[in-house]
């Protein structure tokens, strides 16, 4: 369902944005594996929307991404990030969060992820775009 949901997405997005839609990606909540620690036992995820292809190739690369994101979130550095995560004092986690600047844009979003990938398929280039809700 969430692959033909981007599927449909993508679609919307590049017939809105016509040739302005070249590179599109969107940010998808995940759920992380294991025991839930918390309410908020999910991480997000960059899943490419690639316009450019036809319907058919475009939903396999949303699926790979989704796949791949799947097998990142797995990976034991995954798990020891939380661990880690876990550990820092509450007033820290309030300071930190007090010094974001919602309103800072960068000067240019990253022209591809920067997580590796891992596909032995040749990848188009992707904007990350901000969260819808």
């Amino acid at each position: 369902m969430t692959i033909a949901v981007l599927a449909a997405v993508s679609t919307a997005l590049s017939r809105l944005l016509g040739g302005s839609a070249e590179s599109l990606a969107a940010e998808v909540p995940m759920a992380k594996p294991g025991v839930p620690q918390a309410h908020n036992h999910f991480g997000n995820v960059v899943v490419g929307l690639y316009p450019a292809l036809g319907h058919a190739e475009r939903v396999g690369r949303i699926a790979a991404d989704v796949a791949n994101a799947r097998r990142r979130m797995r990976h034991p550095a995954v798990r020891a990030a939380d661990l880690a995560f876990a550990t820092i004092p509450a007033v820290l986690l309030r300071w930190g969060v007090s010094q974001f600047d919602a309103d800072a844009r960068p000067a240019k979003w990253p022209a591809t992820p920067s997580y590796p990938v891992c596909t032995a398929e040749p990848r188009i280039s992707i904007s990350v775009t901000r969260r819808w809700c």
